[in-house]
Protein backbone atom coordinates (compact mmCIF):
# COMPACT_ATOMS: atom_id res chain seq x y z
CA UNK A 1 0.00 0.00 0.00
CA UNK A 2 1.09 3.72 -0.71
CA UNK A 3 2.65 4.81 1.82
CA UNK A 4 2.27 9.18 2.33
CA UNK A 5 5.20 9.63 4.66
CA UNK A 6 7.64 7.28 2.49
CA UNK A 7 6.51 10.10 -0.65
CA UNK A 8 7.37 13.52 1.66
CA UNK A 9 10.78 11.77 2.75
CA UNK A 10 11.74 12.14 -0.64
CA UNK A 11 10.61 15.66 -1.63
CA UNK A 12 13.35 18.00 -3.27
CA UNK A 13 14.40 21.34 -3.37
CA UNK A 14 12.22 24.23 -4.53
CA UNK A 15 12.64 26.12 -7.93
CA UNK A 16 13.47 29.46 -6.21
CA UNK A 17 15.89 27.76 -3.46
CA UNK A 18 17.43 26.48 -6.80
CA UNK A 19 17.35 29.84 -8.37
CA UNK A 20 18.87 31.81 -4.81
CA UNK A 21 21.62 28.79 -4.61
CA UNK A 22 22.87 29.10 -8.49
CA UNK A 23 22.80 33.10 -7.56
CA UNK A 24 25.19 32.91 -4.68
CA UNK A 25 27.28 30.52 -6.15
CA UNK A 26 27.84 33.32 -9.17
CA UNK A 27 28.80 35.66 -7.02
CA UNK A 28 31.11 34.02 -5.12
CA UNK A 29 32.69 32.56 -8.56
CA UNK A 30 32.75 36.13 -9.73
CA UNK A 31 34.68 37.66 -6.89
CA UNK A 32 36.84 34.74 -7.21
CA UNK A 33 37.41 35.52 -10.31
CA UNK A 34 38.24 39.40 -9.56
CA UNK A 35 40.41 38.66 -7.60
CA UNK A 36 42.36 36.55 -9.65
CA UNK A 37 42.44 39.34 -12.34
CA UNK A 38 43.64 42.13 -9.83
CA UNK A 39 46.34 39.87 -8.82
CA UNK A 40 47.51 39.35 -12.10
CA UNK A 41 47.54 42.77 -13.28
CA UNK A 42 49.20 44.01 -9.74
CA UNK A 43 51.84 40.87 -10.66
CA UNK A 44 52.19 41.62 -14.38
CA UNK A 45 52.69 45.69 -13.42
CA UNK A 46 55.26 44.80 -10.70
CA UNK A 47 56.84 42.69 -13.25
CA UNK A 48 56.92 45.87 -16.02
CA UNK A 49 58.42 47.82 -13.39
CA UNK A 50 61.03 45.64 -12.29
CA UNK A 51 62.54 45.36 -15.86
CA UNK A 52 62.34 49.35 -16.27
CA UNK A 53 63.95 49.98 -13.08
CA UNK A 54 66.76 47.45 -14.11
CA UNK A 55 66.79 48.48 -17.87
CA UNK A 56 67.31 51.92 -16.75
CA UNK A 57 69.51 51.31 -13.84
CA UNK A 58 72.04 49.32 -16.23
CA UNK A 59 71.85 52.61 -18.82
CA UNK A 60 72.09 55.09 -15.72
CA UNK A 61 75.57 53.10 -14.45
CA UNK A 62 77.21 53.00 -17.80
CA UNK A 63 76.66 56.57 -18.05
CA UNK A 64 78.07 57.57 -14.51
CA UNK A 65 81.47 55.37 -14.61
CA UNK A 66 82.33 56.53 -18.27
CA UNK A 67 81.73 60.19 -17.50
CA UNK A 68 83.96 59.95 -14.42
CA UNK A 69 86.61 59.47 -16.49
CA UNK A 70 86.11 62.40 -18.30
CA UNK A 71 89.65 64.51 -19.55
CA UNK A 72 91.55 61.74 -17.66
CA UNK A 73 95.25 61.78 -19.11
CA UNK A 74 98.42 59.64 -18.24
CA UNK A 75 100.59 63.14 -17.75
CA UNK A 76 97.48 64.30 -15.58
CA UNK A 77 100.17 64.62 -12.63
CA UNK A 78 102.57 66.15 -14.11
CA UNK A 79 100.67 69.46 -14.51
CA UNK A 80 99.24 68.65 -11.16
CA UNK A 81 103.33 68.64 -10.12
CA UNK A 82 103.58 71.97 -11.88
CA UNK A 83 106.12 70.62 -14.76
CA UNK A 84 105.70 71.57 -18.01
CA UNK A 85 103.00 69.98 -19.38
CA UNK A 86 100.27 69.81 -22.56
CA UNK A 87 97.09 67.46 -21.79
CA UNK A 88 95.77 66.74 -25.21
CA UNK A 89 92.27 66.12 -23.32
CA UNK A 90 91.37 69.87 -22.40
CA UNK A 91 91.64 71.66 -25.41
CA UNK A 92 88.78 71.24 -27.63
CA UNK A 93 84.88 71.02 -27.85
CA UNK A 94 85.34 66.98 -27.84
CA UNK A 95 87.45 67.20 -24.77
CA UNK A 96 84.36 68.39 -22.53
CA UNK A 97 80.92 70.12 -23.73
CA UNK A 98 77.73 69.66 -21.71
CA UNK A 99 74.34 70.58 -23.15
CA UNK A 100 71.05 70.26 -21.88
CA UNK A 101 70.26 66.84 -23.75
CA UNK A 102 73.83 65.57 -24.56
CA UNK A 103 77.79 65.41 -23.13
CA UNK A 104 80.68 64.88 -24.98
CA UNK A 105 83.99 64.49 -23.44
CA UNK A 106 87.12 62.38 -24.60
CA UNK A 107 89.90 60.55 -22.34
CA UNK A 108 93.32 58.95 -22.55
CA UNK A 109 91.91 55.26 -23.20
CA UNK A 110 95.13 53.72 -23.94
CA UNK A 111 97.12 55.37 -21.24
CA UNK A 112 99.53 57.22 -23.53
CA UNK A 113 99.33 60.96 -23.20
CA UNK A 114 97.89 61.53 -26.99
CA UNK A 115 94.76 61.90 -28.04
CA UNK A 116 93.78 59.83 -30.79
CA UNK A 117 91.23 61.04 -33.41
CA UNK A 118 91.43 58.44 -35.67
CA UNK A 119 91.12 54.77 -35.15
CA UNK A 120 93.97 52.45 -36.36
CA UNK A 121 95.26 48.66 -35.68
CA UNK A 122 96.34 49.89 -32.64
CA UNK A 123 94.28 52.89 -31.49
CA UNK A 124 90.74 53.62 -30.79
CA UNK A 125 89.56 57.08 -31.25
CA UNK A 126 89.31 58.51 -27.70
CA UNK A 127 86.35 60.69 -27.93
CA UNK A 128 83.19 59.48 -26.04
CA UNK A 129 79.82 60.94 -24.81
CA UNK A 130 75.83 60.25 -24.58
CA UNK A 131 72.65 61.84 -25.91
CA UNK A 132 68.78 61.18 -26.75
CA UNK A 133 67.08 60.91 -30.05
CA UNK A 134 64.19 60.29 -31.11
CA UNK A 135 63.53 57.48 -33.62
CA UNK A 136 59.56 57.07 -34.94
CA UNK A 137 58.63 58.63 -31.88
CA UNK A 138 60.45 56.47 -29.55
CA UNK A 139 63.41 58.17 -27.42
CA UNK A 140 66.88 56.29 -27.05
CA UNK A 141 69.76 56.87 -25.69
CA UNK A 142 73.00 57.16 -27.80
CA UNK A 143 76.28 56.57 -27.09
CA UNK A 144 79.50 58.27 -28.65
CA UNK A 145 82.12 56.06 -29.43
CA UNK A 146 84.46 58.04 -31.91
CA UNK A 147 85.35 61.43 -32.78
CA UNK A 148 84.08 61.04 -36.60
CA UNK A 149 81.84 61.50 -34.29
CA UNK A 150 79.80 58.40 -35.02
CA UNK A 151 77.04 57.20 -32.16
CA UNK A 152 75.43 53.60 -31.17
CA UNK A 153 72.17 53.12 -29.19
CA UNK A 154 72.89 52.33 -25.81
CA UNK A 155 68.74 51.57 -25.03
CA UNK A 156 66.56 49.43 -27.05
CA UNK A 157 64.18 51.38 -28.59
CA UNK A 158 61.40 48.30 -29.65
CA UNK A 159 61.78 47.64 -25.32
CA UNK A 160 62.25 51.05 -23.43
CA UNK A 161 61.29 54.32 -24.58
CA UNK A 162 63.50 57.39 -23.12
CA UNK A 163 61.24 60.15 -22.25
CA UNK A 164 64.07 62.44 -20.94
CA UNK A 165 68.05 62.78 -20.08
CA UNK A 166 69.29 65.83 -18.85
CA UNK A 167 72.72 66.73 -18.08
CA UNK A 168 73.95 69.64 -15.81
CA UNK A 169 77.27 70.45 -14.94
CA UNK A 170 78.97 72.03 -11.50
CA UNK A 171 82.19 74.03 -10.68
CA UNK A 172 83.72 74.32 -7.59
CA UNK A 173 87.31 76.53 -7.46
CA UNK A 174 90.37 74.66 -4.77
CA UNK A 175 93.37 76.68 -4.50
CA UNK A 176 96.36 75.09 -5.33
CA UNK A 177 99.67 76.43 -5.53
CA UNK A 178 99.11 79.91 -7.34
CA UNK A 179 96.15 78.77 -9.83
CA UNK A 180 92.92 76.26 -8.64
CA UNK A 181 92.06 73.01 -8.89
CA UNK A 182 88.80 72.81 -11.08
CA UNK A 183 86.50 70.21 -9.00
CA UNK A 184 83.61 69.16 -11.50
CA UNK A 185 80.27 67.03 -10.89
CA UNK A 186 77.46 66.38 -13.45
CA UNK A 187 73.67 65.74 -12.26
CA UNK A 188 72.33 63.37 -14.61
CA UNK A 189 68.54 62.90 -14.96
CA UNK A 190 67.28 60.07 -16.69
CA UNK A 191 63.33 59.07 -17.37
CA UNK A 192 61.70 55.85 -19.19
CA UNK A 193 59.15 54.13 -20.02
CA UNK A 194 57.90 50.48 -20.35
CA UNK A 195 54.35 48.98 -20.98
CA UNK A 196 52.63 52.14 -19.67
CA UNK A 197 54.85 52.04 -16.42
CA UNK A 198 57.01 55.43 -16.05
CA UNK A 199 60.50 55.51 -14.23
CA UNK A 200 62.75 58.97 -13.27
CA UNK A 201 66.04 58.20 -11.66
CA UNK A 202 68.45 61.28 -10.72
CA UNK A 203 72.32 60.62 -10.12
CA UNK A 204 74.93 62.70 -9.57
CA UNK A 205 78.98 61.89 -10.77
CA UNK A 206 82.31 63.47 -9.61
CA UNK A 207 84.51 63.79 -12.35
CA UNK A 208 88.10 62.09 -10.72
CA UNK A 209 90.13 64.75 -13.22
CA UNK A 210 90.53 68.00 -11.35
CA UNK A 211 91.71 70.27 -14.15
CA UNK A 212 94.81 73.01 -12.90
CA UNK A 213 94.21 76.25 -14.15
CA UNK A 214 95.56 79.86 -13.59
CA UNK A 215 91.70 80.65 -13.01
CA UNK A 216 88.65 79.54 -12.15
CA UNK A 217 84.93 80.18 -12.40
CA UNK A 218 82.28 78.41 -9.55
CA UNK A 219 79.23 77.29 -10.99
CA UNK A 220 76.51 75.76 -9.67
CA UNK A 221 74.19 72.36 -10.81
CA UNK A 222 71.01 73.07 -11.66
CA UNK A 223 68.17 72.63 -9.21
CA UNK A 224 65.39 73.91 -11.77
CA UNK A 225 62.99 70.92 -13.31
CA UNK A 226 63.45 68.18 -13.47
CA UNK A 227 66.97 68.01 -11.57
CA UNK A 228 64.04 69.23 -8.91
CA UNK A 229 63.61 65.52 -7.98
CA UNK A 230 67.35 64.64 -7.65
CA UNK A 231 68.76 64.52 -3.90
CA UNK A 232 71.28 67.06 -2.59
Amino acid sequence: MFNMKTQSAYKGETLVALMVGMSVGMIVVAAVAAMLVSTLSLNAHALNNSYLNQELRAIMDIMVRDIRRAQYSATAADCIAGATCTNAFIDGAEDWTVEAAQIEYSYDLDLDGTQDVSEDEDDKEECFGFRRTVDSGVGKVEKKYSCSPNWQSLSDANVVDIEDLRFSAGTDCVASGSGFLAVREVKIFLEGSHAGTSRRLCQKVRIKNDLPNATCAVTTLSTDAPFDICPP
